[in-house]
C-alpha cells in the first residue's frame, strides 16, 4: 500500500517573509484609502446637515401656507427651532409648532461642521419672506464642500448650492449677504 509521505514542518503556511509583504501591502493600501473615506465622511456629515436645514425650512414654509398664518424657524448652531409668529392681537393665545414633525437636531456636535448665517426666517401665511436668509454649512478644517442654503426675499424661494467663496475655518464667517452671492445652484446628480 502506497502511502503519500508526510508534510514536513518546513513546507506547511507561510513563511514569515510572506507575511510580512502581506501586513506591508495592507498598510500601504490603508494610507491610501483612510484620507478619501475620512474626507467622503465629513462630506455626509454636511450634506446631512443641509438636508436637515433644508427639509425644516420646506416644512414651515408649506405649513405657513396650509394654516394661514406666519411662521417662523429659528437656526442655532445645533438645532432648528419653530413657532408660530404670534399673532399681536391675540397675545393669551398659546403658540403653535410649525415643525409638525418636530424640531430637528442638526448633526453638528462632536463633530468639526459649522453652520453660520442668519438666525430667523419667517414665513407668511403665503409662503413668501421679508427678508434674505441664507446658511453656510461647513467643515472647519477644510476638507469637505462647502454647501450653502439661500430663501429669497419676497417669493420665499428655497435654494441650495455649493459655496464658492473660501473656507473660514475656525475664523470669522462670512455675513449672509456674501454667502448668497457666493452660493452656486449645485448641479443635478447623474
Amino acid at each position: 500500500m502506497l502511502r503519500s509521505p508526510k508534510p514536513s514542518l518546513s513546507t506547511a503556511g507561510f513563511t514569515l517573509a510572506e507575511n510580512l509583504v502581506i501586513v506591508v501591502m495592507i498598510g500601504i493600501m490603508a494610507a491610501f484609502t483612510i484620507p478619501s473615506y475620512l474626507s467622503w465622511v465629513n462630506n455626509k456629515r454636511v450634506d446631512d446637515s443641509v438636508v436637515r436645514l433644508e427639509g425644516a425650512l420646506r416644512e414651515a414654509q408649506s405649513e405657513a401656507i396650509k394654516r394661514s398664518r406666519a411662521c417662523s424657524v429659528e437656526v442655532t448652531a445645533t438645532e432648528v427651532l419653530s413657532g408660530e409668529a404670534p399673532d399681536p392681537t391675540k397675545p393669551d393665545e398659546r403658540q403653535e409648532r410649525c415643525l409638525i414633525t418636530g424640531d430637528r437636531v442638526l448633526p453638528v456636535e462632536n463633530s468639526p461642521v459649522v453652520i453660520t448665517g442668519s438666525n430667523t426666517v419667517r414665513f407668511t401665511y403665503r409662503g413668501t419672506t421679508n427678508a434674505q436668509a441664507s446658511f453656510l454649512i461647513y467643515n472647519t478644517d477644510g476638507t469637505a464642500k462647502m454647501r450653502c442654503i439661500v430663501v429669497s426675499d419676497i417669493l420665499g424661494i428655497i435654494r441650495t448650492g455649493n459655496y464658492a467663496g473660501a473656507n473660514p475655518g475656525q475664523g470669522t464667517p462670512p455675513d449672509p449677504t456674501q454667502i448668497a452671492n457666493q452660493c452656486q445652484a449645485s448641479p443635478l446628480p447623474d
